[in-house]
């Protein structure tokens, strides 16, 4: 069962998509019927079938209440999709090279793949990975590796890359670490015993092979990160990015405006703070985000270990209010909250219009316009605002009435 978020109407809970995949080993009317069952009982969305071994002479194969989407019907081989009714799929794309099937299916904002690769073909990764912001991999590669159990490791799975899972000394330090926490989170024990196991964490997951190799320390997420992405971060944004700063900003402005008035040109600037902006950063917009710029699995998902079971309580008077779950926001002091936010805002709408400047600083910004008249000012600054406004409410941003100005 995989969850991702879709355009269309669900309940209140439970998966927002259900996909379903199985190695069929041939395909008859009794499979057929049974998977209809299977595909009604648990709400099925998409069903993935290889090994489906059906000629092109031969029918295509039927599942009640669902529809096919796209087949590759060789005897020898042979993959299939099905979609049910209420499902909008976009566009479909087939792949086979060396008998290796790959079938696409762009299903609302989510991309699914299905891989079968026969044991004696060569892996090669499809074109198309990184091109989509949700992508489930549905896969078959027939490769063998001694981290998954096997006796060797083929060259198939060599080139299929090995994500670790908890070793014996982090899965101890993590259930130390949880028991510690339950009884009292703020214990200096608790606290030392969370450090450790980040350590452990960030050791495994953030050193290059390489590094280890040589065996060098190891260096903090933060310093890792900040010069990884920097380059991909809009320029318009300051906060907190070597070589620039919130003086040189207003030094920008100032002189924008002062290159105006000598142009005879009438300037319009909007100032916005947001209201608690890094208390307001939705954990899942942010590891896509993360994601997207890092395009690094393992650090996302360190990322999403920083933000997840995270949990307060209100001492108030002698009493104490029950825990509650952080769901939202960065946490207070990282040195990583900065970039994070940053990363989080780096798809806020900049105007192509050279009359339109952006000074960015961390959550605060200013939007200038300059033109010839106040009125083409407040017509360019007004459409300007509502393009942010709409970002702002996507992306679960709050600009601050008290503090924001025209």
């Amino acid at each position: 069962m995989i969850s991702t978020k879709l355009d269309k109407k669900r309940a209140f809970s439970g998966p927002e998509l259900t996909i379903s995949s199985c190695n069929i080993e041939g395909i008859n009317s009794n499979k057929e019927e049974l998977f209809a069952d299977l595909c009604k009982e648990n709400s099925c969305d998409v069903l993935y079938m290889q090994e489906t071994h059906r000629g092109e002479n031969m029918n295509n194969p039927r599942i009640n209440g669902m529809k096919l989407a796209a087949i590759r019907p060789p005897r020898k081989y042979g993959s299939a999709i099905f979609v049910c009714s209420s499902i909008d799929v976009t566009s479909s794309q087939i792949t086979e090279r060396d008998d290796i099937e790959i079938l696409t299916k762009d299903v609302g904002k989510c991309t699914v793949t299905s891989i079968y690769k026969p044991p004696n073909s060569t892996f090669e990764k499809p074109t198309n990975f990184d091109t989509k912001n949700i992508h489930i991999i549905i896969r078959n590669f027939n490769s063998y590796h001694t981290n998954w159990g096997y006796d060797e490791t083929n060259s198939n799975g060599d080139q299929v890359e090995y994500i670790p899972g908890l070793t014996p000394e982090l899965l101890e330090t993590l259930e130390q670490y949880t028991d510690k926490y339950e009884a009292d989170p703020f214990d200096e024990d608790t606290i030392e015993k969370g450090e450790e196991l980040m350590n452990l964490l960030t050791e495994d997951y953030l050193k290059d092979p390489e590094d280890l190799k040589k065996g060098e320390s190891n260096s903090s997420a933060e310093a890792r990160l900040c010069p990884a992405i920097d380059d991909t971060l809009i320029k318009e944004q300051a906060g907190f990015r070597p070589g620039k700063s919130c003086t040189g900003q207003v030094l920008n402005l100032t002189q924008y405006i002062e290159n105006g008035f000598e142009e005879k040109k009438v300037t319009g600037v909007s100032f916005i703070d947001l209201s608690s902006a890094y208390d307001t950063v939705n954990h899942g917009l942010l590891l896509s985000k993360v994601y997207q710029i890092t395009r690094d699995y393992k650090f996302t998902h360190i990322i999403q270990t920083l933000l997840s079971n995270r949990r307060f309580f209100v001492i108030l008077a002698v009493k104490n209010s029950r825990w509650r779950n952080i769901r939202n926001g960065l946490p207070q002091g990282s040195v990583l909250a900065p970039t994070l936010f940053n990363i989080y805002t780096n798809n806020q709408p900049i105007s192509t219009d050279n009359n339109i400047k952006h000074y960015v600083y961390a959550d605060d910004s200013a939007i200038a316009v300059q033109e010839d008249s106040f009125e083409a000012v407040e017509t360019n600054l007004s459409k300007t605002l509502d393009h942010t406004g709409i970002y702002y409410r996507a992306n679960y941003l709050k600009p601050n009435p008290s503090k924001t100005s025209v």
